[in-house]
């Protein structure tokens, strides 16, 4: 305060070169910004001593606009909040360090926008950083209207840098503006609402913000104010006379469109940019695809049937999305022409809480979802493959929602598609969709000399799972891992008929009470053999065993025989080698995408000699096969088959060889190509692949 009380030239100068003095000796680090302030606070040019540029009756307008904007941003944002903590609860506060690491670097590196669309994410981030940045400008820029003069950095280098910065961003916003309309308006990009309002009136308000606020910049440049490092405001400055009203009129421009943007984001879509590093936050660190157990005997409702039964992390998801459309550019179930899209599995959270908000906070009864909101030929043609989650920049959990209302259909009301009345019966009386009897079950692998854990205790148990038990392309599979293990001198047996069905294909078709019977089942078996460790062929019973068991209190290292038999090689235990010379490999979802298994099948592929060939989508962007999330024992009735997609990118590689590593996998690929009348392609586990 002392500061304010010199009048004199020579004192206020004093007080000036002393406070320097100790900035550069004491806070060297923070002195061009400290600097910069105390030249507008001591400069006589500058703020007190200076005019104020807006009028008393221009400052009672400004509190009033400002007293409505802040009532309409908060007043929606609250309706949301409300919401929120009236969801359905889930933990989510457990690692903070991490979950903050993770936000922060996601955000502020905007690795989201970037991963994908290169071109579109580089303008996605310029806007990004330019609304980040912008935020201190219009800071600046509204105290202009009260200081005149007035400039957060003063007249430094560093106030010239920031200052180009702006510009140069500006300029960078106007053409992404540009860019985004042409891309939804004209080009209609694939996965983007057309029409879209919403995006044109944030186009909008982005567009004049900028032009407001360069044309502003121009006006006190032609009114005699240092240019600093403005250059686009000085290259239009010629054009502007000076003119006190023009500068008011654009002030005003500005803030009156940043004030309405700020009202526009909490009842738009673009609500993202509130909710979306909140989200980010709060994201899933448990293992991915993995499913929470229902508590099945506390609870009287199962599921997902009305907005009630969704989580507060369920709804937050809704206000993240950004509407981008990059889950449904991935899902295979919506491009193969079928009535599922991710994007509106999120949105329709979003919609159907706010119609039902005031019901919801009262506690009254609101409309079951299913036949108003989702529909079964959405939910039910959705194969969980994840390729939805691996794209979204948000981390919005699409197969959860899904699942959920699955659950609800299978265990509430008895509704779900005809075929799986049988796969469910089979399960129930033999432990296999198949419905072959139990007790055949590794009868055949006898013959190989195997033993079962029964006759003796080994350091691994080999989980055959059902397509090795019990289908011709899978026990193939199985044979030609019990050679590679022999040839390595692995110490293992299997359970024989004591094995049942892991659960996943159950699971996913919300049958969970099945589920659970079958892993309590299993995991009481392991108890009694003592089992620790567990190899399998089959990505699904790699997920379940690995990531879902231990929910019921088993846990055991799992591997993929993919992942083994890398490190049987790693530890020269095993030698391969093989005829083939080169083929194309397909990522099966539950190894790829939920268990970030893309170099283990590759590497030894290519240990052994074989060239491997990247199909059109491959490695997080793999297209499913279609056999995933039960839909294997489903009819494909809607659209084109996913198999038949997926084997028209096998035949535009030209290569007559193709691997996988999931016997389901091998199944539907074998299956397409058939179909199309293909016979000289060999479709083999990479297991198969050796002499």
């Amino acid at each position: 305060m002392h500061c304010f009380s010199i009048t004199t030239k020579d004192g206020r100068r004093s007080l000036y070169m002393n406070l320097h003095k100790k900035l550069d000796t004491t806070f060297s680090g923070l002195s061009f910004f400290l600097k910069g302030t105390c030249d507008n606070i001591l400069n006589l040019k500058f703020l007190i001593w200076r005019k104020n540029m807006l009028s008393q009756t221009e400052i009672a307008l400004f509190i009033f606009f400002l007293s409505i904007a802040l009532y309409a941003f908060f007043e929606p944002f609250l309706l949301k909040l409300k919401l929120l903590l009236k969801g359905k609860r889930i933990d989510r506060f457990d690692r903070i360090g991490e979950r903050l690491a993770g936000a922060i670097f996601r955000v502020f590196a905007q690795k989201c926008s970037l991963e994908e669309r290169l071109f579109t994410g580089i303008m996605h981030t310029a806007i990004f950083w330019g609304f980040v940045l912008f935020l201190l400008v219009t800071t600046n820029h509204l105290i202009e209207g009260f200081l005149r003069g007035f400039f957060i950095f003063g007249n430094t280098k560093l106030g010239w840098i920031f200052t180009f910065l702006i510009d140069m961003l500006a300029f960078w916003i106007i053409l992404s503006c540009v860019y985004f309309f042409l891309r939804r308006f004209v080009f209609h990009a694939s996965g983007l609402t057309v029409p879209s309002p919403e995006s044109a009136t944030v186009l909008g308000f982005l567009f004049t913000a900028m032009i407001t606020f360069i044309i502003y910049e121009a006006l006190k440049i032609s009114a005699g104010e240092p240019v600093r490092g403005a250059f686009l405001a000085g290259i239009i400055s010629p054009l502007f006379k000076p003119s006190e009203s023009l500068l008011h009129l654009f002030w005003w421009a500005h803030i009156l469109t940043i004030m309405g943007f700020g009202v526009y984001i909490p009842r738009s879509k673009h609500m993202h940019l509130l909710a979306g590093p909140i989200n980010l936050f709060f994201r899933n660190l448990e293992p991915f695809g993995a499913l929470k157990p229902l508590d099945l005997e506390n609870s009287e409702r199962f599921g997902i049937s009305t907005i009630e039964d969704f989580s507060w992390k369920d709804l937050l998801d809704s206000f993240a999305c950004a509407e981008c459309g990059r889950c449904d550019d991935f899902c295979p179930a919506l491009n193969s022409g079928k009535p599922l899209s991710p994007k509106e599995i999120i949105v329709k959270v979003k919609k159907e809480f706010l119609k039902d908000a005031d019901k919801f906070l009262k506690n009254e009864k609101v409309e079951p979802l299913m036949g108003k909101a989702y529909f079964s030929d959405e939910i039910w043609t959705c194969t969980t493959c994840g390729a939805c989650e691996v794209t979204c920049p948000m981390k919005n959990e699409h197969i959860p929602k899904i699942i959920g209302l699955r659950q609800s259909e299978v265990l509430m009301e008895g509704r779900f598609p005809s075929e799986l009345t049988q796969a469910f019966k089979n399960v129930e009386t033999n432990y296999n969709p198949w419905g072959i009897g139990f007790q055949n079950r590794g009868e055949w692998i006898k013959e190989l000399g195997v033993p079962t854990a029964s006759e003796k205790e080994t350091e691994y148990l080999l989980f055959v799972g059902c397509a090795g038990s019990f289908e011709e392309n899978g026990q193939k599979i199985i044979i030609s891992l019990i050679n590679l293990l022999k040839k390595a001198n692995v110490d293992f047996s299997i359970l024989g008929k004591e094995e049942k069905c892991c659960g996943d294909p159950v699971r996913r078709a919300g049958n969970e009470y099945l589920f659970q019977s079958l892993a309590l089942e299993n995991i009481e078996t392991f108890k009694k053999y003592n089992v620790k460790k567990i190899i399998t062929v089959c990505p699904h019973g790699y997920h379940t065993l690995k990531n879902e068991y231990p929910a019921f209190g088993f846990k055991a290292e799992v591997y993929h025989h993919t992942e083994f038999i890398e490190r049987l090689l790693d530890e020269g235990k095993l030698s391969l080698t093989s005829k083939f010379e080169s083929g194309a490999f397909h990522d099966p979802c539950y190894l790829g995408r939920h268990n970030d298994k893309y170099d283990e099948p590759r590497r030894i592929l290519t240990i052994s000699g074989i060239k491997v060939k990247e199909l059109r989508h491959s490695k997080v962007h793999s297209l499913c096969c279609g056999a995933g999330g039960a839909l294997f024992w489903t009819e494909e009735k809607i659209g084109k088959r996913i198999n038949h997609m997926r084997a028209d990118e096998v035949i535009s590689s030209k290569e007559k060889n193709l691997f996988t590593a999931c016997p389901f996998c091998k199944i539907m690929l074998r299956d397409a190509l058939k179909d199309k009348g293909i016979e000289d392609v060999i479709v083999m586990d990479i297991s198969e692949a050796f002499l």
